[in-house]
């Protein structure tokens, strides 16, 4: 199970693509989870097509609102040679009144920090880096992969 807020019993593990990615889209039409894994799937216009190693598995985020507990159904995807020490892409799917709405999160972890900048970034964050610093922290085909996987997402879902 992933959390979206830290208590007293849990540690939140669930977090934006702090830019990488915006926090949800809206599409016409009912889309589910099962779609979405199709459509990132497809061996001709999903990550598959650009050699893009993935593994998929489903588990649930419990969000917490003012003194509820709402648990949603989630799609995991993660590099299928890295499933632990990289992070993971996360969508939920929502629909109502003709419209479906995909949130986009990561989970996971990663080896590498991630140095912060002078805007005290979060922990774990992935934001745009200078490549040269990325190649410099070992960090650049970690970077790529979140960067290829997020424009094919934008491509397909948005």
């Amino acid at each position: 199970m992933l959390f979206s807020h830290t208590t007293f019993t849990h540690i939140q593990n669930i977090f934006s693509w702090d830019g990488i990615l915006p926090p949800g889209a809206r599409r016409k039409g009912h889309c589910t989870l099962d779609e979405i894994q199709s459509i990132l799937s497809d061996p001709e216009r999903g990550l598959a097509a650009m050699g893009v190693p993935v593994a998929f598995t489903r588990d649930q985020i419990l969000f917490l609102r003012l003194a509820s507990k709402h648990p949603s159904d989630c799609l995991v995807l993660k590099h299928a040679a890295h499933p632990e020490d990289y992070f993971h892409f996360v969508f939920t799917a929502h629909f109502a009144e003709g419209l479906t709405t995909i949130g986009f999160y990561r989970s996971g972890n990663s080896p590498h920090p991630y140095p912060p900048d002078s805007k005290g970034l979060q922990r774990g964050s992935v934001e745009r880096m200078d490549p040269t610093i990325a190649a410099a922290q070992g960090l650049q085909d970690e970077y790529i992969y979140y960067h290829m996987v997020a424009d094919r997402i934008r491509d397909l879902l948005l």
